[in-house]
């Protein structure tokens, strides 16, 4: 889940789209498919279950800023999309609060209790106590706070971390 609001402009924007084009070539190495879903105003799916890294960029390539950060409006559509397979992880990358930060954590406890997976990746200013707040349900909560120039790295970890059936 892709965060492209106003806030996410230049530096942020540009080390998202990285870090998002190593993570899925992880994923997809492990023979896995890739969804990504972009959030603003609204949530709107950019990929569906991509199996091919040039498909996968393709659709982060034309990813754009504006709007403001509706959260669970992505969490709701992860959750539809989801809903169609077993389990998975769903990774959050924002820099910021949501617009409505209980319609959030209503919407992650529903991934949650479906089995699936939540992990955050923050820029500076993100608030991590509530990323921990989104990703808990975990052993220990995936979510992290970087610098914008981190961000491409710290999605990079998150995608070599093992999916929860390899644990």
């Amino acid at each position: 889940m892709l965060d492209v609001s106003a806030s996410m402009e230049g530096e942020c924007l540009r080390e998202m789209k990285g870090g998002c084009l190593e993570a899925a070539s992880t994923l997809l190495r492990k023979g896995l498919a890739v969804s990504a879903i972009a959030f603003e105003s609204e949530a709107t799916p950019i990929a569906r279950a991509v199996r091919s890294i040039e498909e996968f960029h393709a659709c982060v390539k034309r990813l754009e800023t504006r709007g403001s950060t509706a959260l669970d409006k992505a969490l709701n559509l992860a959750h539809e999309i989801m809903s169609e397979g077993s389990g998975g992880v769903v990774h959050l990358i924002t820099d910021g609060l949501p617009d409505n930060r209980e319609a959030a954590l209503r919407e992650a406890s529903k991934l949650k209790r479906s089995g699936i997976v939540i992990r955050c990746s923050g820029v500076t200013g993100a608030d991590l106590a509530f990323l921990a707040q989104i990703a808990g349900g975990e052993p220990k909560p995936q979510a992290a706070v970087t610098q914008a120039q981190g961000l491409k790295a710290l999605i990079s970890s998150a995608a070599a971390l093992p999916l929860p059936r390899e644990s």
